[in-house]
């Protein structure tokens, strides 16, 4: 297990601290700056942070897991970007915020990765609310209340 890393001094943060955090994850060869453009297009009662992938893939272009076969990325180098974030949340979000993980291609990797990851108890997971790819199963748009994710899983 190689020993990854999250370098928060990149990422994107708006937003104000007490509110639910969107946690955006980019895809493979993207950035932090790729996805914060979707922010005015939820709730303006979000806030967002969007995080650098670990692994650095040429100038501007970061990776959550090197691509060996597409479509079977692999489990070691998953688990080991996994961890990276779990570090990353526990370091930064505080245990009882709201949050909903937004990823697009290998950033949906992580959020399935990290919803399933076995919850501690009173961490930031008890009240987490996947999202991947181009759509959101969450109720976070623009009309939903500020408070409250909900995900449509879960009705």
């Amino acid at each position: 297990m190689t020993t990854l890393a999250i370098d928060d001094r990149h990422t994107i943060r708006s937003g104000a601290d007490d509110d639910p955090l969107v946690v955006l994850l980019h895809g493979y060869g993207a950035n932090e700056q790729d996805l914060p453009g979707l922010m005015p297009h939820l709730h303006p009662g979000l806030a967002a942070a969007s995080v650098r992938a670990p692994l650095t893939l040429g100038p501007g272009s970061f990776a959550w897991v090197p691509i060996q076969v597409p479509g079977r990325p692999d489990p070691s180098a998953t688990a080991d970007a996994t961890a990276a974030m779990l570090a990353w949340f526990d370091e930064f979000v505080a245990p009882e915020r709201p949050v909903v993980l937004l990823g697009f291609s290998q950033g949906g990797l992580m959020v399935s990765q990290l919803a399933a990851a076995p919850p501690p108890t009173g961490s930031w997971r008890g009240s987490c609310c996947p999202a991947s790819c181009s759509t959101l199963p969450c109720r976070v748009t623009r009309h939903s209340p500020r408070a409250r994710c909900r995900c449509s899983s879960a009705r």
